[in-house]
């Protein structure tokens, strides 16, 4: 994270903040999610999850999806 003010500031804007639990997942690869959850554990997010096997796992699984944030 080359400026930790400017990712604080989006997860704000993001409405994310030290309470919010964030959960990272890609279609495939582990790299994508482990860069995003480990950026925000760097800027003091405490609460990140990465999603074993990403979203086809999940899907793979019959668990629910929503749009919803």
């Amino acid at each position: 994270v080359r400026n930790q003010g400017v990712l604080k500031s989006w997860l704000g804007r993001l409405g994310i903040d030290a309470d919010t639990e964030v959960v990272a997942y890609g279609a495939s690869k582990l790299q994508d999610p482990s860069h995003a959850a480990l950026a925000l554990i760097r800027v003091g997010h405490q609460k990140v999850a990465i999603l074993e096997g990403g979203l086809p796992a999940w899907k793979a699984e019959g668990r629910a999806l929503s749009t919803e944030a």
